[in-house]
């Protein structure tokens, strides 16, 4: 699974679309992607900004941790990132 594709499936857990989930990329990260620029990441037709990179694992780490069973480990490394 990629990236791009674990950032969607966490934000859906949290129950926002990807309409808000890009909307929450662009806030986090000062730009003003649009859901065709998303679509051409996971094309690979564009590469993906480190900015937007750096705020997909954040927001998909914990997401992917917790689904492989290593939910005590979720905590700790969010402290190290931060």
């Amino acid at each position: 699974m990629s990236l791009i594709q674990s950032w969607l499936d966490a934000e859906r857990q949290s129950g926002r679309s990807k309409t808000e989930a890009v909307a929450r990329l662009n806030h986090a990260t000062g730009a003003h992607h649009s859901l065709s620029r998303v679509g051409e990441w996971e094309r690979g037709v564009r590469e993906l900004p480190s900015s937007a990179r750096a705020h997909m694992v954040a927001v998909a780490l914990p997401w992917v941790l917790a689904d492989c069973g290593v939910s005590h480990m979720i905590n700790y490394l969010i402290d190290q990132l931060s």
